[in-house]
């Protein structure tokens, strides 16, 4: 059922591992990536997933490109700030290549 995995111990993503970092950072930082509600977008479509995560003082939007190739950054109705985004970019409004994330707070 499963393909026989061997992790290369002698290998190191850098990349990977900062993504990581960086996620863990977020999650400590912005309450409602820990304990917050979940709210998906009715526009999501199998290319990209979006979801506001949501406490009683603060709103976060986190959309993930799930496809292949770069992802239009969808519009959104509310003021948003970027506070991060993989892989890294120059404005918030550019394509979110394949497999990348952003995470925006509401203001």
């Amino acid at each position: 059922m499963f393909e026989e995995f061997q992790l290369d111990w002698a290998s190191f993503d850098q990349q990977t591992f900062d993504h990581y970092r960086a996620l863990i950072h977020l999650r400590r930082q912005y309450a409602p990536l820990r304990r917050g509600k979940v709210s998906f977008l009715p526009e999501a479509t199998t290319d990209w997933v979006g979801f506001w995560r949501s406490t009683d003082t603060e709103r976060l939007l986190i959309i993930v490109n799930l496809a292949q190739h770069a992802l239009v950054v969808p519009e959104v109705t509310a003021p948003l700030a970027l506070l991060y985004t993989y892989p890294p970019v120059t404005t918030q409004h550019e394509n979110i290549a394949a497999f990348g994330c952003r995470i925006f707070r509401a203001r």
